[in-house]
């Protein structure tokens, strides 16, 4: 009833949000929430005084200020019966649109409002709807893409795409190529030096028991960022990587995410059809004619020698064991990607020899 009272007061008697919440002794955004239930269409709130619908389920509608989508969406959810929830309207209404307080609605709202997108304005702004989904999209594979090509042409790759959401399952097929260490020049190692004695400073200044957070989260933040610019300094990608790879720019998390390196499902079946190709037609290399072959038995023999010779050498260079160790698992890290669920796992046993 109050609902639909401040909605009357408003439509009928030309009384604005000020106003009625002057009379009710309430303040504006309390009486623009009422509003926007009570201007929920009239078919809908129907339903809901006949205990068709939830009350809840009916306050769902208000996600979109249209009227005409409201009913079109109630109509769509309701004719085949059944009981409606409050989840499904929001899901149904976000195909209608984008709230402009949504973080892509945000992004794109400036672009999208220059090129005459159609925005359907609620009492509360930041529930106001920008109502052509299909030119969100393009705007935002636009403003994506740019990014994409900017990355590119910075960083040297040969190609630069975009999509939406990032799909791991599609990514899942992609190759990917990872920057070398590289020998920085006189003026990369004079930067680096500045590089490592602020990281000093800062490490110093962040011991400090009586920092502020806020302070102690910019510390934080500016040892990430001398960090990145010295691994730049120090790393770089083969000539021959940037030929074959490329960057995809995605929006996640609020913000543009570069994923770099990557290197297309089509362009790995071509590198692994070329070195099919070298092979000889059975599938197997071609042995080499000085090529000395043993006995299977021989070189079982020899490849527990050798096991035995590589464990004794680890325990006598503990130094070189661990960075075989390390070596390993960055290995299997960087190879697997998001497959990987365990990072190492040491047991200690006895072998024998058989």
């Amino acid at each position: 009833d109050e609902f639909e009272a401040f909605a009357r007061m408003m439509e009928v008697d030309g009384q604005t949000p000020e106003t009625i919440a002057k009379t009710f002794g309430t303040t504006v955004a309390v009486v623009k929430g009422r509003l926007r239930y009570g201007l929920i269409h009239p078919d809908i709130r129907a339903a809901a005084r006949g205990k068709v619908i939830t009350l809840d389920t009916m306050k769902a509608f208000a996600e979109h200020p249209s009227q005409e989508a409201q009913r079109e969406v109630f109509e769509a959810l309701t004719k085949d019966g059944g009981y409606l929830q409050a989840y499904t309207v929001r899901q149904a209404l976000k195909s209608r649109g984008v709230q402009v307080s949504d973080d892509i609605g945000a992004f794109v709202r400036a672009d999208y409002e220059a090129r005459g997108g159609a925005v359907a304005a609620d009492l509360l702004e930041e529930h106001s709807v920008l109502e052509d989904a299909a030119l969100v999209e393009t705007i935002l594979l636009e403003k994506l893409g740019a990014a994409a090509e900017e990355a590119r042409i910075k960083l040297g790759f040969a190609w630069a795409d975009a999509m939406v959401r990032y799909d791991y399952a599609t990514m899942a097929n992609y190759g990917r190529v990872y920057p070398g260490p590289i020998e920085p020049d006189e003026a990369a190692q004079k930067r680096i030096d500045e590089i490592t004695a602020e990281l000093e400073k800062l490490q110093l200044e962040m011991e400090d028991e009586g920092l502020e957070d806020g302070a102690h989260n910019a510390l934080y933040e500016r040892v990430d960022a001398l960090e990145e610019e010295a691994r730049d300094l120090q790393e770089a990608y083969s000539a021959e990587d940037l030929a074959r790879s490329g960057v995809i720019a995605s929006w996640q998390g609020g913000q543009i995410t570069l994923h770099v390196g990557l290197i297309r499902p089509e362009d790995t079946v071509k590198e692994e059809g070329a070195r099919g190709s070298s092979a000889s037609p059975t599938g197997e290399e071609a042995p080499d004619s000085g090529e000395i072959t043993y006995p299977a038995s021989l070189a079982e023999d020899l490849k527990t020698e050798r096991a035995m010779a590589l464990g004794a050498a680890m325990a006598l260079y503990p130094e070189a064991t661990l960075d075989l160790t390390l070596f390993k698992l960055v290995s299997d890290v960087l190879a697997s990607g998001m497959s990987v669920t365990q990072a190492i796992k040491i047991d200690a046993r006895k072998e024998y020899r058989s």
